[in-house]
């Protein structure tokens, strides 16, 4: 397993063969993972997971809040990390984008 992160109550894990698998609670979707392929990176805030896509958008399973939009409307990510409920993306172009 390349990369795992954890939310508050959930973690999820991106295997080398772009699948993700997710455990644990799963109130808001933040599980719902297990049909997504192509994934090159992934992060959790609290009670979301995001997934970035070999094409550089970023899906998001769960309810992260009142950024949602902005956060699926990021372009060219090659890796997303997060902290609480801020969201870092760095794309092609190695610009972080930031999301407080």
């Amino acid at each position: 397993i390349p990369l795992a992160a954890a939310g508050e109550y959930h973690t999820v894990a991106l295997r080398a063969d772009g699948r993700v698998e997710a455990a644990g609670d799963n109130r808001k979707g933040q599980c719902r993972v297990e049909d997504r392929r192509g994934i090159i990176s992934v992060a959790c805030l609290p009670e979301a997971t995001l997934c970035v896509t070999s094409e550089g958008r970023v899906i998001i399973r769960g309810g992260s809040g009142q950024h949602d939009k902005a956060i699926e409307a990021l372009r060219e990510v090659v890796a997303i990390h997060t902290c609480e409920h801020r969201v870092a993306a760095l794309t092609v172009d190695r610009r972080v984008i930031l999301i407080p």
